[in-house]
This record gives structure tokens, C-alpha cells and sequence, in this order.
């Protein structure tokens, strides 16, 4: 019983070794050209599979197929490298090793296959190219040219007309505000002075006794007001000057300018333009 276990021990080990030495000699006899010989070895090793590592069966698998490609058993080598890809996608020939016809038969059996190598770390984090589709489009025919300016004559017209035409509605507001109020106590006043007395034959202005002081009053503030009205008049058309084409043009071509960086359609930048100038007012 001892020595029956002892032979079995002692087999069991040589087999190991006997698959190596089968497989290391198939692989020297197909480098020295022996391609039938090696084949025959290759085939034995590999049906039934005797060899102990799945990389072991990549690598006699690999040297069969070679072996039925230069023999010219193509479906057969094709068969080989397929069961190949099988257990490894990523499996490639050396190209130092095997002929370049050798290698590109095998990459026409991995295509064949439809086993695809995966892709590099570096080529999943590539953005995908930009194609007229997803490229942002921006509206070439968007007229972008300075709006024209507001006409200059308007600085002249009294009433903050200058400043609304310059596009600064607080400043016209102000002038139309002082210079409304001051001709409207100058004009309020001048009638009431009028009222006060009567014109003579001779063109003298005569006013009784008794509304001397106030028709007095009344012609002081008419005076006063009217030309305060003046004077803040000439203020306004100078500054209505001064501040010429004020802010519109600058502010709707900027308006203009930035939408179109972000590609937004025209009828989107005219609104936006419009909204601008209307925020002056």
C-alpha cells in the first residue's frame, strides 16, 4: 500500500514537469520552423487542457494559432485566437515575436469577434470632439455697430429735454421739476400783479393805494422767479451739452456686445438692449 502511494506521489509530480518541458519544447520548435511538430504538441497539451494556469493556456494557444495560420488552416487559427480573447480582451501578439501579417490576422479576429480592448484611463476622461451640432453657435448677423447718436438739437429745448434725450432720466427730471416750477410762480405772479391795477391811456401802470405793497411783492417774486427760471434754463442746455450722447449708445452696444459672447439669439439682445435703456430713463 506504501508503495502504491509512494508511484502515485512520484507521477503526480512528474506531470507538472513533463507539461512544462512539452510546452517549452513546442514553443523552441516553432521558432526553429518546426511548425507541424509544434502543433502536434501544442494540440496534445491543450485537448484535454493538461497545463496548470489559464496563462499558461493563453501562451499555447497563442503558438497554436500561429502554428494553423502558417500551416493555412486559417479557420482553425482563427478559432485559437478567438478562445484567447475569450479569456483575455486585452491580450495582444508581440509584434518582436510574431510577423506583422501574423499580428494584423489577430486584430481581424479580435474586430471579427466583437471583443473591443478597453479604453486607456486617459481616453475616457477625453471630452468628446465638438461638432457643428454642439458647438455654441453665436448669431454673426447681429449688427453690433454703435447705435446712432441721439440728435444734438434737443440739448437746446428747455425743460430736461437735453437729459432724456441723453438718456439720464434723474437729471431731467430735476430740470423739469425747477424750471416748471420757477416759470409757473413767475407766470402765477405776473397775473396777479396784473390784476392789481390798470393800464392808463398813457401806457403808465397805476395800482391803488392799498395793494401797493402787494403788487410790490408780487413783481419782486415775478422778477425773481422768471429769471432764476432763466438762469436754470441756460444751466440745463449747457449741461445737456456737456454730457452729449450721455449714456444710451454705450450702455445698448455693451448690452448688445456681452449677449452675443453668450450666444443668445438677436431677438433676445434687442430686448435686452431695450430693457437698458429703459432702466436709464
Amino acid at each position: 500500500m506504501s508503495a502504491a502511494l509512494l508511484i502515485a506521489g512520484l507521477v503526480a509530480t512528474a506531470a507538472p514537469a513533463n507539461v512544462e518541458a512539452t510546452l517549452k519544447s513546442a514553443i523552441e520548435d516553432f521558432e526553429f520552423g518546426e511548425h507541424a511538430t509544434a502543433e502536434k504538441k501544442l494540440f496534445g497539451l491543450l485537448n484535454p487542457i493538461q497545463l496548470p494556469s489559464a496563462e499558461d493556456v493563453i501562451l499555447a494557444r497563442q503558438y497554436l494559432g500561429a502554428c494553423y495560420f502558417l500551416l493555412d488552416q486559417r479557420p482553425k487559427a482563427e478559432s485559437e485566437f478567438s478562445k484567447i480573447l475569450v479569456l483575455d480582451p486585452e491580450h495582444k501578439l508581440d509584434p518582436q515575436v510574431f510577423s506583422p501579417a501574423l499580428v494584423q490576422f489577430f486584430e481581424e479576429v479580435r474586430v471579427r469577434t466583437g471583443v473591443a480592448m478597453k479604453k486607456a484611463p486617459e481616453d475616457e476622461k477625453k471630452p468628446p470632439p465638438l461638432t457643428d451640432a454642439t458647438k455654441p453657435k453665436i448669431h454673426s448677423d447681429l449688427n453690433l455697430s454703435p447705435p446712432p447718436k441721439p440728435p444734438l438739437g434737443l440739448a437746446f429745448v428747455p425743460f430736461g429735454v437735453g437729459q432724456f434725450n441723453n438718456r439720464q432720466a434723474l437729471k431731467g427730471a430735476l430740470f423739469l421739476t425747477v424750471e416748471g416750477g420757477l416759470f409757473a410762480t413767475a407766470i402765477g405772479s405776473f397775473v396777479s400783479f396784473n390784476g392789481l391795477g390798470t393800464t392808463l391811456p398813457d401806457g403808465s401802470f397805476q395800482v391803488s393805494p392799498a395793494d401797493k405793497e402787494t403788487a410790490a411783492t408780487l413783481q419782486s417774486v415775478y422778477l425773481a422767479t422768471f429769471y432764476a427760471g432763466l438762469g436754470v434754463l441756460a444751466i440745463g442746455v449747457i449741461e445737456a451739452l456737456i454730457s452729449y450722447p450721455g449714456d444710451a449708445v454705450e450702455s445698448a452696444y455693451d448690452t448688445a456686445s456681452a449677449s452675443e459672447g453668450r450666444g443668445l439669439p438677436p431677438a433676445a439682445l434687442s430686448a435686452q438692449a431695450a430693457s437698458a435703456a429703459l432702466v436709464r430713463f
